[in-house]
């Protein structure tokens, strides 16, 4: 395995619990300083690796494959509802410390606002209700910042609709009119514009 994954870096085996924590603070203060100068306009963040298929390890216990063992099967066991909650909350602190930074109001764009202000930042899993068949019922997503473009909060994308209506919103409050994704997802915008 460890020829796979690699060697430890700086004493932290990969693909564990406390190697995500120390790789998430380098990669968003590279991110945002990369914001910060105007050299990216377009990006993605993923909280996790390989479909989350890692051991996690928190306070409340540990599993061999948060991904598998955690998500997959929290219902059925529920000793393994308080790592899922933790590795939840673990994955929303790590955002908010990614929001906190674009929202820090010593680095301001040109019209004043913060980095925050004026980027569309969409948070979400493309995975709704059915959490052992990856449905699509009721998947969550949130919308911060967007220039007041988006009723900002959290919110499911309603039943019989998909993520293909959802990007395509948030695309066309943009200015992009151009469908995206498959056309047959694709019934119309969303009620999520501000």
């Amino acid at each position: 395995m460890d020829s796979i994954l690699g060697p430890p870096v700086n004493g932290l085996a990969p693909k564990t619990t406390p190697y995500f924590q120390a790789m998430w603070s380098i990669i968003v203060d590279l991110y945002v300083l990369a914001m910060r100068c105007d050299l990216v306009r377009f990006g993605n963040l993923l909280c996790g690796s390989g479909g989350d298929s890692y051991p996690y390890m928190c306070p409340a216990g540990t599993t061999s494959n948060i991904h598998g063992e955690g998500f997959h099967r929290w219902l059925s066991n529920p000793g393994l509802q308080p790592i899922v909650n933790d590795h939840m909350t673990w994955t929303m602190t790590r955002i908010a410390d990614f929001l906190a930074k674009l929202d820090d109001p010593t680095f301001k764009d040109a019209d004043g606002g913060t980095l925050l202000d004026n980027t569309t930042v969409v948070i979400g899993t493309e995975l709704g209700d059915d959490v052992a068949n990856h449905g699509m019922t009721d998947m969550p997503f949130w919308i911060a910042g967007g220039r007041k473009r988006f009723k900002i909060g959290d919110f499911a994308i309603p039943g019989g609709r998909s993520d293909v209506d959802f990007y395509n919103t948030i695309l066309r409050a943009t200015g992009i009119a151009t469908p995206f994704g498959d056309p047959k997802f694709f019934k119309d915008v969303l009620s999520i514009t501000a």
